[in-house]
C-alpha cells in the first residue's frame, strides 16, 4: 500500500499512537496522542515518556520498557499525569523494535470506563450492605429500584418489590400525596407507617427528593425506627420514674415535720391513759367508761405501730435520696439492706414471703443510698419474678456473708419464673427488659454501674420455672483502700 496511506492511518487514528526512540523520547504522534496528553503536538515531540509517567508506576514502566528494548510485546493498565495534572488511567499496548531503535505504543484513555466500573461497584455494595431501604421511585409511585435492605424489611423479594406500587407499602394513606408532591419537587423528611409482606406495621422515617437520574424519578431513604419510638418511650417512663423519686424525697422530707410532733403526741396519750384508767377504777367510775379507755389504750397500741412504720419509711427514704459521696461512708450493709427491704414491702407483701439469712459481713466502703438503690432494685425484680397467682409460694430470701478472701457478698434468690440463657445475656444492656409495661430496662444496668463504682461485682444465675439469684460481691474497707492505692481493682 501507499505510504501516504499509512500516514493517514496513523496521523487519523482514534486512539493515540506514539513513537518512541531508545532514549524514550518521542520521535512521533498523532493527533489523538496530543489530546489525551493535553499537549500541542509541536511540543510532545521531544518529549520523554517519563515527564508523563506518574510515579506511582515507576517500577512498573521500567519493567514494560525492557521488554520493548528486547523487541517484545505487552499489554498492560497504566496511570499517566497529563499537562494539566490530571491523573488518567490507559491502556497501552507496546511493540518493541518495529523499526532498529524504534518502538510503537497505541494507548486508550478508560479512564471514564474505569472510574463507571468504579461507581457501579460502589452502588452495588451500596445495594447490598446498606442498612437503611434504598428506592428509586417513579413519578407515578412505582418502585423502578430496590436495594437488600428494603427485601429483608419488607419480606418481599426484589422482584415483587419492583412490581409494586409504592403506595403498598403504606399502612395508612394519610398524607401520602402531600408528602409524594414535595419530595417530587423539594424534598422531603417526615415519619409515618408502613407494612411488611405478612401485614405488620412498622414506624418509618422517610427522606425523599429528587434523583440525579432522570427527571422522573424519586430517591426515598427509609429507616426502621421501631427501636428509636421504644427508646424515646423509655426514656419518657425513666425521665417519669426519677421525677417521681424527687417528688418523693421531698414529699418525705416534708412528712417529717408533722410526723415527728405526731409521735410526740401519742407517746404522751400512751402515758397518760393508763393513769386515767388507774384513777377512773379509784373514784369507782362505772364499768363502760373503764372499758372505754381500756379499748382506747388498744387503739391507740395499733396507732402508735402504724405511726412506727411510717417514721421507718420516711428514714430509708431519706437514706435513699441522701447524696453522699461514693467513697467516703463507711456502710453497714445489713442497715442499707434492712432500708431497702422496708421501702420494697409493698411489692413484697403481695408476692412472697421475704426471708433473711444474714451471716457476718464486713463493712465495705461506699453509698449508703446507692447500694440501697441496688439491693432495692434486685429485690423488686425478684419479688415481680414471682406471679401473683403463686404469691402463698412465693420467696425472697436475703443472705449475707464474707468470701474466704474477705470480700462482702450479698445473695438475693427467688423461686420465681427465672430467665432463659438469651434473656440472661441482655440482663444488663440498657433499656432491655423481661417485663414489657412494667419496667423500663435501667434497673440492672444502673445497678451493675452502681456495683462496679465501688470496685464490686455482680453476677446472675437463673433457670426457667425454678428462679433467679442474683449475687452482689464488694471489697472490705481495707481491701477498697489497698485497691485506691494500687490503681489495679482486684476480683474475687
Amino acid at each position: 500500500m501507499p505510504l501516504d496511506f499509512y500516514r493517514a492511518a496513523f496521523e487519523h487514528a482514534l486512539e493515540a499512537v506514539v513513537a518512541v526512540d531508545d532514549d524514550r523520547r518521542v520521535v512521533a504522534a498523532n493527533a489523538a496522542a496530543s489530546a489525551l496528553f493535553k499537549t500541542p503536538l509541536e511540543s510532545l515531540i521531544g518529549r520523554s515518556v517519563d515527564d508523563f509517567a506518574h510515579t506511582d508506576n515507576a517500577e512498573l514502566i521500567e519493567r514494560l520498557w525492557a521488554i520493548l528494548l528486547a523487541g517484545g510485546t505487552f499489554r498492560q493498565e497504566v496511570e499517566i499525569v497529563v499537562a494539566d495534572g490530571q491523573r488518567r488511567r490507559i491502556r497501552v499496548a507496546g511493540k518493541g523494535d518495529v523499526e532498529p531503535g524504534l518502538h510503537l505504543a497505541i494507548l486508550g484513555d478508560i479512564t471514564r470506563s474505569t472510574e463507571q466500573a468504579l461507581t457501579s461497584r460502589r452502588y452495588e455494595l451500596l445495594r447490598e450492605r446498606a442498612h437503611d431501604v434504598v428506592f428509586f421511585i417513579a413519578r407515578d409511585g412505582r418502585i423502578v429500584e430496590a436495594n437488600h435492605a428494603a427485601e429483608t424489611t419488607y419480606g418481599y423479594t426484589r422482584a415483587e418489590l419492583l412490581a409494586l406500587d409504592i403506595r403498598a407499602l403504606r399502612h395508612d394513606m394519610a398524607g401520602f400525596e402531600a408528602n409524594f408532591k414535595t419530595a417530587l419537587t423539594v424534598g422531603a423528611v417526615f415519619e409515618t407507617m408502613h407494612k411488611r409482606k405478612d401485614g405488620t406495621a412498622f414506624p418509618v422515617e422517610v427522606a425523599s427528593r429528587p434523583s440525579m437520574v432522570g427527571d422522573d424519578v424519586l430517591l426515598s431513604v427509609i429507616r426502621d425506627i421501631t427501636e428509636r419510638r421504644a427508646l424515646q418511650a423509655r426514656l419518657l417512663e425513666a425521665d417519669r420514674l426519677s421525677t417521681f423519686g424527687l417528688v418523693a424525697a421531698g414529699v418525705a422530707h416534708e412528712v417529717n415535720n408533722p410526723l415527728a410532733y405526731t409521735l410526740t403526741n401519742h407517746e404522751l396519750i400512751a402515758k397518760e391513759l393508763p393513769r386515767l384508767a388507774a384513777l377512773a377504777a379509784a373514784s369507782g367510775v362505772s364499768d363502760e367508761v373503764a372499758a372505754g379507755l381500756a379499748r382506747c389504750e388498744a387503739m391507740l397500741g395499733v396507732a402508735m405501730e402504724g405511726l412506727e412504720r411510717v417514721r421507718t419509711i420516711v428514714r430509708d427514704l431519706n437514706t435513699f435520696s441522701r447524696a453522699d459521696p461514693a467513697a467516703e461512708v463507711l456502710v453497714d450493709l445489713h442497715h442499707v439492706i434492712d432500708s431497702a427491704l422496708n421501702v420494697a414491702q409493698s411489692e413484697l407483701r403481695h408476692r412472697a414471703r421475704l426471708v433473711r439469712t444474714y451471716g457476718e459481713v464486713a463493712p465495705v466502703r461506699g453509698s449508703s443510698s446507692r447500694l440501697g438503690q441496688v439491693f432495692l432494685n434486685v429485690v423488686v425484680n425478684g419479688a415481680q419474678a414471682i406471679p401473683r397467682e403463686r404469691r402463698d409460694l412465693g420467696v425472697v430470701e436475703v443472705t449475707t456473708s464474707t468470701t474466704p478472701d474477705g470480700w462482702a457478698c450479698v445473695a438475693v434468690s427467688d423461686n420465681g419464673v427465672g430467665m432463659s440463657r438469651a434473656a440472661q445475656e441482655r440482663l444488663f444492656v440498657p433499656f432491655h427488659t423481661t417485663k414489657p409495661g412494667e419496667g423500663t430496662g435501667l434497673g440492672l444496668y444502673i445497678t451493675k454501674n452502681i456495683v462496679e463504682s465501688h470496685g464490686g461485682t455482680i453476677s446472675v444465675e437463673s433457670e426457667e420455672g425454678r428462679g433467679t439469684t442474683v449475687v452482689v460481691r464488694l471489697p472490705p474497707y481495707e481491701a477498697t483502700l489497698d485497691r485506691r492505692r494500687s490503681g489495679a481493682p482486684t476480683a474475687p
